[in-house]
């Protein structure tokens, strides 16, 4: 059975557009972009706080039938003392996965002959993805008390926010707006650097 191998790269162009990325770090991208995970799902059991997303890898399988379309998360806690405990604290792998034919995605031709393997795909027209926290990407379900603009899946993220830049941004901090007071990027603490997963079969030795 070949080996294949994993590099990380940096995002380019088309990255944005991808459905199914494997990649590292960043905010998730959801297989199911209705039903994202919430906070209390992966709260690290050491420091009960929300884990960050290390990786995510898209695995689909022909059998069974339901993964056809496949993606693992991977989440870790970055808090080093955290890693003092049982791997299984303070880190959580979680499956996602969808039959060929569900009510997410839709087969769009891409106009390549009659390949399976160029099968496009494009989310279902009535497809309407749930709020995600500003900072990780996890469900939002908490909303800004000042702008209820920008919703966070804690209150731990809420408080990073603001600090990292929507204190002088939120329509209800009473804070002039100006050049240099829109929000800044989420605590890079808070996140791992984003990177495609880029794979190729080991070459024979």
């Amino acid at each position: 059975m070949p080996t294949t191998l994993g590099y990380a790269e940096p995002p380019d162009s088309d990255f944005a557009a991808e459905l199914f990325p494997s990649k590292i770090g960043g905010q998730p991208r959801w297989l199911d972009p209705t039903r994202p995970l919430t906070a209390d799902e992966v709260l690290c059991d050491e420091c009960a706080a929300p884990m960050a997303m290390l990786m995510q890898l898209y695995a689909p399988e022909d059998e069974p039938a339901d993964a056809f379309h496949r993606m693992l998360y991977v989440f870790i806690c970055r808090r080093g003392a955290c890693h003092r405990a049982a791997a299984k604290r303070c880190m959580r792998v979680l499956r996602a996965q969808l039959p060929e034919r569900n009510a997410v995605y839709v087969e769009r031709d891409s106009g390549s002959g009659d390949d399976s393997d160029n099968v496009e795909w494009a989310l279902a027209a009535d497809v309407k993805p749930a709020s995600l926290c500003a900072v990780c990407g996890l469900l939002g379900n908490k909303a800004c008390s000042g702008c209820r603009k920008r919703v966070y899946c804690s209150r731990s993220h809420q408080v990073a926010d603001w600090d990292a830049g929507h204190r002088a941004q939120c329509t209800g901090s009473g804070a002039a707006q100006g050049p240099g007071t829109g929000p800044k990027r989420p605590q890079p603490r808070l996140l791992y650097p984003e990177h495609i997963i880029a794979s190729e079969e080991e070459p024979p030795l």
